[in-house]
C-alpha cells in the first residue's frame, strides 16, 4: 500500500449499484437498479448549496469518494454505476484518480 493512505479512514459503507432493463408487461420497460457490490470508503463531502425549484428547497452536494481498488471494477465507473450513501443516490461526475491501491470519484446528488 502506498505511503500516506490510512486505511483506517475508511468507515463509510457505499453501494455500487447498476442498471437493467425490465419488462413492464406492457410492451415497454422500466429501469431498475440492483446492488453490485458494497465496500467501505472514506467519503468527504467537498461543497453543497441549495435552492428554491417550483416551491420545494433542493439541494445540490458533491462528495469526494476514496475507495480501494477493486481489479474486476477498473473501468466504466461513471457509465455503469451510481453510488448509494446514507440514503442518498449519487451519480458519479468523474474519476480522479484509479490506480493500483485506490480509486478516487468525484459524485454528486441533487434533491432534498
Amino acid at each position: 500500500m502506498p505511503k500516506g493512505i490510512n486505511i483506517g479512514s475508511f468507515r463509510d459503507r457505499v453501494s455500487f449499484e447498476t442498471a437493467s432493463a425490465v419488462s413492464d408487461g406492457q410492451g415497454g420497460q422500466i429501469l431498475t437498479w440492483s446492488q453490485e457490490f458494497a465496500s467501505y470508503a472514506e467519503v468527504i463531502e467537498m461543497s453543497g448549496d441549495r435552492a428554491e425549484r417550483f416551491g420545494q428547497v433542493n439541494y445540490n452536494r458533491a462528495f469526494k469518494i476514496r475507495l480501494r481498488f477493486r481489479n474486476e471494477d477498473t473501468t466504466n465507473y461513471e457509465t455503469k454505476y451510481r453510488i448509494i450513501y446514507q440514503g442518498l443516490v449519487l451519480t458519479i461526475h468523474r474519476i480522479l484518480s484509479n490506480n493500483e491501491s485506490i480509486v478516487e470519484i468525484l459524485a454528486y446528488t441533487t434533491g432534498k
